[in-house]
């Protein structure tokens, strides 16, 4: 990620984590399940970026997420 690992390393861990948990309600379409776990990421990293060093507010990072379900492909970036 760009101004530190930080957001790479949260983004990978917590968009497969919530991504699943919007897929096993069933209650949102890929696409929208997909789209709702990036913003939750990005409003879960700012949250754990409070209190911490300065340095790390700067960090950040893309993303690119691939969903198959059946025979559909899904790609978000």
């Amino acid at each position: 990620g760009h101004g530190g690992t930080a957001a790479a390393h949260f983004a990978a861990k917590q968009i497969p984590i919530i991504l699943e948990k919007y897929l096993k309600e069933a209650t949102m379409e890929p696409v929208l399940a997909i789209k709702q776990s990036i913003l939750d990421t990005n409003e879960g990293f700012r949250e754990f970026l409070k209190g911490k060093d300065q340095t790390m507010s700067h960090s950040g990072c893309t993303a690119l997420v691939v969903l198959i379900i059946a025979n559909r492909v899904y790609i978000a970036n």
